[in-house]
């Protein structure tokens, strides 16, 4: 379901790329999304969160790098 079906995960698993998840947020518990589903219900087009995961990528990119340059490893981020 992660569209890597190659890859196998693992508990403690350690990825060189961000991995991102869409979830629903105004339900009584967080639901899994995949691409379309989060396309059908966002309202967004294609493009628009096709940007929305690039930025998110660079960001989450970004802070692992700053963390690495602090002697400190990134395990795990959200951004809403």
């Amino acid at each position: 379901t992660l569209g890597f079906p190659e890859l196998k995960v693992s508990t403690g698993a350690r990825w060189d790329f961000p991995l991102m998840e869409l979830f629903t947020k105004l339900e009584a518990s967080d639901r899994i999304l995949g691409f379309s589903e989060a396309l059908a219900i966002s309202g967004l087009s294609a493009s628009v969160l096709q940007e929305i995961l690039l930025k998110t990528a660079w960001v989450s990119s970004l802070l692992k790098a700053w963390f690495s340059r602090l002697g400190l490893e990134l395990a795990d981020g959200k951004l809403e």
